[in-house]
């Protein structure tokens, strides 16, 4: 009996044994499962980190060579070239892989399939969420977006808030009216975006100042200077998103290509006071006649690049200031009027009288010296004396173009804020001239004018585009130059996935060139597919020619 108590217990206890050990093995087996399946994600996440520290890097290099085009295009000799639209400097960019520590060359290493290698492209802007169809959650073909401008912007061609400001203090009202130009712009947010930028607590007539925002449910205070960036606008009372983005709703957008204010406004525009070679313009205000020329009157004078005459002319001019006809003077006072009947001398005629003088007049603007007089004192025979800058000659445009580039009545080493005539939207231009229909004229005439012809702003006078008058008002506030650039680099793969988009602003006024603004937009998605983002060859360009 009790043999078979025994044995019957046996039976038993090798049957748990059986079932733990099948448990333990099942065990075993999910936690090897388990395992594995962790190394796989672990695996996967590698290489997605690898993945995306390689776009990083492909993204810290664009911005790189972004610094080296931008300076090397502000020290260029050669006539300016634009960097607005260069689709084979900008467009789907690959990185270089180089032969590493380990020997490898160049070919065995680069073994990833095309497609998957990771590229950048820079563009002015991509298409927002807000050009697309009502429901579309991406642009799905060519046709449906915008003409893609491959390279970066020239912030010169936007109208600078310190820009505006200026004129206001210079002439109240006239800040209100350059804003007024802009789509979607009413004179309450006109005056209401002036009075966050003043430092005063006065508000404009249809303005705001730190009473209003004080008495908001979250109350903030007003800048009271330039903001830190375009988007504080949105704080601004009266500015709405949808006046500030270039919503299709918004009035005032009919035709315009540009219809954001960020496309419009800058903070960041300059440039140095430099000609193309890289050398000090020389101030007009600092020739002495007196340091000029010798007692044989030869001259010995660092303006040799301009003719004998108008060297001649401008020293006339600090000795006895600038003379206009009645119908140019301004009645500012600058200009002393000269009565037609003045009877004249040529300035070859003329001797620079050789001594010390201390009461010289300065030259207020380079365009003060087209199509105007000197006129001698009474001792000197009282004559007019003209100078040999004629608007209508054919070596005016020449002369202004080395005159511009060369020379200066401005002492800033970074001139800030000045309009290039030669890229400005419509709208920038209306601001500047206060004329749409001479804004549009000058849109239309650029477009067909030769590059050589653009590379200084005479060619606004000789196109008669601008009467002198007006040309000298505004000479101050326009340039054809610009050192400052932004753009968007967007860094994908073509066969699609992750991606990363971010616009920066580059300034190359100084060497090295630095970035100086930068904002992460990869969060903001992609609005199109990267095969947008591939140059399409003359296809494309013949689809911008017909979109402009």
């Amino acid at each position: 009996m009790r043999n078979n108590s025994l044995a019957l217990w046996t039976r038993r206890r090798d049957g748990v044994i059986l079932i733990v050990v099948l448990v333990l093995v099942v065990m075993m087996s999910l936690t090897g499962f388990a395992f594995m399946n962790r190394m796989a994600t672990e695996y996967k996440a590698t290489l997605m980190h690898g993945d995306m520290r390689q776009a990083y890097q492909t993204l810290v290099s664009a911005e790189s060579f972004l610094l080296h085009v931008a300076e090397l295009q502000s020290s260029q000799p050669e006539p300016y070239n634009e960097l607005i639209h260069d689709p084979q400097l900008f467009s789907s960019r690959m990185l270089r892989p180089t032969a590493g520590s380990d020997g490898q060359s160049e070919v065995q290493r680069i073994s990833t399939p095309e497609p998957l290698r990771w590229r950048f492209s820079v563009v002015n802007k991509l298409p927002d969420r807000s050009e697309r169809r009502q429901g579309e959650t991406e642009i799905q073909d060519d046709e449906q977006v915008p003409p893609m401008r491959f390279g970066l912007k020239n912030e010169s061609g936007k109208l600078h808030l310190g820009r505006v400001m200026l004129w206001d203090s210079e002439n109240p009202g006239a800040g209100r009216s350059a804003l007024m130009q802009f789509p979607g712009m009413t004179p309450e947010t006109a005056d209401s975006i002036l009075d966050w930028i003043d430092h005063d607590n006065e508000p404009r007539e249809f303005g705001a100042e730190q009473e209003y925002y004080s008495g908001l449910d979250r109350p903030y205070a007003p800048r009271n200077g330039l903001p830190e960036s375009l988007e504080e606008l949105l704080f601004v009372k009266g500015v709405t998103r949808q006046a500030f983005y270039g919503d299709e709703s918004a009035p005032g957008l009919e035709g315009l290509t540009e219809k954001s204010w960020p496309e419009l406004l800058t903070l960041y525009s300059a440039e140095p006071n430099q000609s193309r070679f890289g050398r000090d313009r020389i101030d007009l205000n600092e020739v002495d006649p007196g340091e000029q020329i010798d007692a044989t009157s030869a001259f010995r004078t660092d303006l040799s690049f301009l003719p004998r005459n108008l060297v001649k002319f401008i020293l006339l001019a600090r000795l006895y200031g600038i003379a206009y006809p009645p119908d140019l003077v301004d009645g500012s006072g600058i200009f002393a009027p000269v009565e037609d009947s003045q009877p004249e001398v040529s300035i070859a005629e003329i001797n620079i009288p050789v001594a010390e003088f201390s009461d010289l007049l300065e030259i207020i603007s380079l365009a003060d010296l087209v199509d105007s007089a000197v006129q001698l004192p009474a001792t000197d025979g009282g004559q007019l004396v003209q100078s040999p800058l004629r608007s209508d000659s054919s070596e005016f445009l020449e002369t202004m173009k080395q005159l511009e580039d060369q020379a200066t009545v401005n002492v800033d080493k970074t001139i800030i804020g000045r309009i290039n005539i030669n890229t400005a939207p419509e709208p920038v231009l209306r601001a500047l001239i206060g004329n749409p229909e001479v804004a549009s004229r000058i849109v239309r005439q650029r477009q067909m004018i030769e590059a050589w012809e653009r590379e200084c702003t005479a060619w606004l006078l000789t196109r008669r585009i601008l009467d002198l008058q007006t040309y000298r008002h505004i000479y101050a506030d326009i340039t054809t130059r610009g050192a400052v650039h932004s753009g968007e680099i967007v860094v994908y793969r073509k066969s699609g996935g992750p991606f990363l988009r971010r616009r920066l602003t580059i300034d190359a006024t100084s060497s090295p060139a630095h970035r100086i603004h930068w904002v992460n937009l990869t969060e903001h998605g992609l609005s199109v597919q990267t095969s947008v983002l591939e140059y399409g060859g003359f296809a494309q360009d013949h689809k911008e020619q017909q979109g402009q």
